[in-house]
């Protein structure tokens, strides 16, 4: 129903309601890809891999995703980070993506565009804080979203923590308390940004609009924004000469 609404209705729910939908939705999507890929790899008569960090994050997100069934408290942290934004959409719109190494989503239909990461701690709503601060609640135009998208789906690759919890399962609920992610190391928790990797990140996600790299990092220490303006402030969508597909 919510979503039916559109923004107003997706803005206005729980974010832990909102991060258990798209974490069940993205579970039994990589549920379903691992069982097509064992069994591809059986018919070749090859043992399927799967890393040890990806195993340690499935685990995670299934044990907060206990939160369906029964109490589960997450001790004063959120384990994602969303973003909503309002999107001037086509009104026949549909865009769906995930990267399962990171556990991120997008969803961009109706008038709205959602983005979310389900095992980061809240560290890539952190890292984007001066951006979003400058865009939320504002209307974006669909390739200003999938700007957004590209430099949160970048990021994420950069985070380079594999998020640790204690979990407490008593008569009442389970508790889940995060464990710091800077722990004892001291380099910082996302690698150094690559202006010319975030340039064909950007290309994947404006294919559509038929940018190529070379035109995304003409400057390569400033690659194209849609977002902001050459002075950093916020571009207001209707500047935007495109087709919304």
């Amino acid at each position: 129903q919510a979503f039916e609404k559109g923004f107003d209705g997706v803005k206005n729910l729980d974010e832990t309601l909102l991060f258990q939908w798209v974490a069940k939705m993205v579970y039994g999507i990589i549920f379903k890809e691992i069982q097509a890929a064992v069994k591809q790899q059986n018919a070749f008569a090859e043992g399927f891999n799967i890393s040890q960090s990806l195993i340690h994050k499935f685990g995670a997100v299934h044990t907060m995703l206990q939160s369906v069934n029964q109490n589960v408290v997450f001790e004063d942290f959120k384990p994602y980070s969303i973003f909503i934004c309002k999107v001037n959409n086509d009104e026949d719109e549909f865009a769906y993506r995930d990267e399962i190494n990171t556990l991120t989503f997008s969803l961009r239909m109706k008038d709205f565009g959602l983005l979310v990461n389900l095992q980061d701690n809240g560290a890539n709503k952190k890292y984007h804080e001066e951006i979003w601060n400058k865009i939320e609640g504002k209307t974006l135009h669909p390739i200003q979203f999938e700007e957004l998208c590209a430099r949160v789906f970048y990021s994420a690759y950069l985070f380079n923590r594999l998020p640790e919890y204690h979990i407490i399962p008593t008569d009442e609920a389970i508790f889940i308390e995060a464990m710091p992610l800077r722990g004892m190391d001291a380099k910082p928790i996302f690698d150094n940004w690559n202006f010319k990797i975030y340039g064909q990140v950007v290309e994947n996600f404006w294919k559509r609009w038929n940018f190529l790299l070379l035109e995304i990092i003409k400057n390569p220490e400033k690659p194209k924004s849609y977002l902001l303006e050459e002075n950093g402030d916020f571009l207001p969508a209707e500047k935007i000469d495109l087709p919304l597909v």
